[in-house]
């Protein structure tokens, strides 16, 4: 069994009140929103494979589990681009909060050792920071892991680090 959460004392606990929390196999991202880049990500080394949870509102959300390192590959982009994702850290099953760093083209976006085990990212990403001919590699790094199945959380005997969640890059909204 897939384990999307963490299974504690017989509770399953999901992302602000999700229900249907069932792991179950996701499609591949859906097709780009007008206000979405017309490509989609590419997930590379380090990922597991798709997963979702519908919220409390009906909402679908598509998600992966990290091992301690992965890479996503963005799509060429020459204008300026907002990337947004959730990131969930199994803080409840960790003996210390990790170090995360989160990283494009090799250069960190963001380094911190996280307080809470959710976080909505969202970089604005000025023209020229993505590269415009090439692929772009988005790498997330966590100084810790763990095995559900080895911490008393179900039976996924997974290596699991942190679970990205609704990773996208949007066109940003129009400034006066």
């Amino acid at each position: 069994m897939r384990f999307p959460f963490w299974r504690l004392t017989g509770v399953l606990v999901c992302l602000a009140g999700a229900v249907g929390c069932g792991g179950k196999p996701a499609a591949e991202q859906p097709a780009a929103t007008p206000a979405e880049a017309p490509k989609t990500v590419d997930y590379k080394d380090g990922f597991w494979g798709p997963e979702s949870f519908t919220d409390a509102k009906g909402t679908v959300h598509n998600f992966r589990w990290t091992k301690e390192q992965a890479t996503a590959t963005l799509p060429p982009w020459p204008d300026e681009v907002q990337l947004r994702f959730g990131l969930r850290i199994p803080l409840e099953v960790l003996s210390s909060s990790p170090k995360i760093v989160i990283a494009l083209n090799g250069t960190t976006l963001e380094s911190f050792i996280p307080v809470v085990d959710f976080y909505n990212k969202s970089y604005r990403l000025p023209a020229g920071t993505l590269k415009a001919d090439a692929p772009n590699l988005l790498t997330f790094k966590t100084s810790a892991t763990m095995v559900p199945a080895k911490v008393g959380s179900g039976t996924d005997n997974r290596t699991l680090g942190l679970q990205i969640v609704d990773l996208r890059l949007e066109r940003p909204p129009k400034t006066s």
